[in-house]
């Protein structure tokens, strides 16, 4: 498999720039775990200390609800 270097042809790893949320001041925001957009909802998925929490966009949750409600899935909105 090798390193880094040995397979793209570079010593080092190239640069990188992270840039950090500034909090707005109205609480955590949170976003769809399947786009950028910000959250309206989390679905719960199982139960207790296992159990899966997916954030959705209002568009992630609207094409996903007819299966989520089949299923029998808790949908939390936010506030």
């Amino acid at each position: 498999m090798g390193t880094y270097g040995e397979t793209i042809g570079q010593a080092t790893l190239p640069p990188t720039s992270f840039q950090a949320v500034q909090p707005t001041g109205d609480g955590p925001t949170f976003k769809c775990d399947q786009c950028v957009a910000p959250s309206v909802a989390v679905v719960v998925f199982g139960e207790g200390e296992s159990a899966l929490r997916l954030e959705f966009c209002a568009h992630h949750l609207a094409q996903h609800t007819a299966k989520l409600a089949d299923r029998g899935h808790e949908v939390r909105f936010h506030n």
